[in-house]
């Protein structure tokens, strides 16, 4: 007991000392320069969420017993340790004051901005055992589902005849061929083969001729649902690129000399042989196929570059995808597919008739799985998918999406998390609204519902 009395002595004494005094104000001085650096809050209950820097690891104290075997030791050679001792033991006596200023508790409006690190930690740890506990008991409810082979080997029944055999192939096929009929369209007007008024117009024939045949082909005959979604989205994202060729070189076309000649004029980190480039050169195969390929839905004639290829980064691209797309099929098969099959077994129970509460059941039910393929389809697509993309070609402009994370508002989602699609609408859907005398507020809404469709 007399140990125990003496290490809480020493303990309260070291609050007397100079040491601790600056601790207390290097403490106090990374609160002010944080709450300094942080916007105020104004509502709430809890100031914003700050991240404070590592700090260095400090020297471990020593313990009471080395404590004590080092005073002996000082005391066999300081005659006044007798002295050191009692004003160890004696400086914090029983009247002294221990509450000294208002302060408010660290957790109300009126605290200083605090490290909330480890709520962070707390709750990613109850997430992870959330979810843990989420599969374990649908491998107990329904078996270990995912077959990725045999799902993979119905993706590719073929029926009797060729258009039956590979209708999924024979539409890229076709894709290809409007991809060509539009380069001879612009071809024939930029050596003026074509009047004006008619080249647009067999280029809006032929780009819109082309969704509607991949609709078709999808409709009548590719039976799978991924390939069709597939085969539609590239179909769509062909038809947004022709568009924008059409669009843009019309605009190269008919654009006055000077304004020709600087086209290129803001861009940066072109290749020494295209940084001249004017119309119409730039209306070349190559050209129209280096834009179909490239991860863009807006034509240019010449885009920023990298100067080579790097395997290395495609190498590890590569192995991300990979076990990304893995665990997105398995939480497909895992726990989409048994719900879905649930829901539609209920139904056919019921005779079709469905209830609010069945609907709120499996909505809930598929929420968690949905936010994960969500969130999975993003990062494939928006971050590797076209990262890929960009390093096989070279692609200079990397910013495929930005900050969409910490969107306060639908419209600002909309505009962040979908930079190609975003550039699109601007370019060659809103601005021409508004060239032709159409209100902001409809062409913003306009613009709003086909992005959404």
């Amino acid at each position: 007991q007399r140990q125990w009395l003496q290490l809480i002595s020493e303990t309260c004494a070291y609050c007397e000392t100079d040491a601790f005094s600056q601790e207390i104000q290097r403490r106090d001085t990374e609160q002010t320069n944080m709450a300094l650096a942080l916007p105020e809050t104004k509502s709430g209950t809890l100031p914003p969420l700050y991240f404070a820097p590592a700090r260095p690891k400090a020297c471990r104290k020593p313990s009471f017993s080395k404590l004590h075997a080092a005073q002996f030791r000082s005391a066999s050679k300081n005659p006044n340790a007798d002295q050191v001792t009692a004003r160890t033991t004696k400086g914090y006596p029983p009247s002294k004051p221990m509450h000294r200023t208002a302060a408010p508790s660290y957790l109300s409006i009126e605290a200083a901005t605090q490290n909330y690190r480890g709520f962070l930690n707390f709750g990613v740890i109850i997430l992870v055992v959330s979810n843990v506990r989420l599969v374990m008991g649908s491998v107990k409810r329904h078996g270990f589902l995912p077959n990725i082979v045999g799902y993979l080997k119905s993706l590719g029944d073929i029926g009797n005849g060729p258009w039956e055999s590979f209708p999924f192939v024979s539409g890229f096929v076709l894709l290809c061929i409007f991809i060509a009929v539009s380069f001879g369209i612009e071809y024939l007007l930029s050596r003026k083969k074509v009047n004006e008024t008619i080249g647009m117009t067999l280029h809006y024939t032929n780009v819109h001729g082309l969704l509607a045949l991949a609709t078709r082909v999808v409709w009548n005959h590719v039976h799978q649902p991924a390939l069709g979604i597939f085969m539609l989205m590239h179909a769509t994202i062909v038809w947004m690129k022709l568009i924008s060729y059409a669009h843009a070189n019309q605009d190269y076309r008919l654009a006055d000399p000077d304004r020709k000649k600087n086209a290129l004029a803001m861009v940066e980190n072109l290749d020494w042989q295209e940084g001249r480039m004017v119309y119409p050169r730039n209306v070349t195969l190559a050209n129209l196929a280096y834009f179909c390929v490239a991860p863009t839905l807006t034509y240019q004639m010449a885009f920023p570059k990298y100067p080579r290829v790097r395997l290395w980064k495609v190498a590890g691209i590569l192995m991300r995808m990979i076990p990304i797309a893995t665990f997105f099929m398995f939480v497909v098969a895992q726990f989409v597919s048994p719900n879905l099959a649930g829901l539609v077994q209920e139904l056919e129970d019921n005779g079709g008739r469905y209830t609010i509460r069945m609907l709120a059941e499996y909505w809930l039910r598929l929420s968690i799985a949905n936010s994960y393929l969500w969130v999975m389809m993003f990062y494939f697509y928006f971050h590797l998918w076209l990262n890929l993309c960009a390093e096989l070609t070279r692609w200079g402009d990397r910013v495929f999406y930005m900050y969409w994370w910490n969107s306060s508002e639908l419209g600002t989602y909309w505009r962040l998390w979908n930079l190609p699609v975003h550039y699109w609408f601007l370019r060659h859907f809103y601005f021409p609204l508004i060239r032709i005398k159409c209100p902001k507020s409809i062409a913003m809404v306009l613009v709003f519902v086909f992005s959404a469709v």
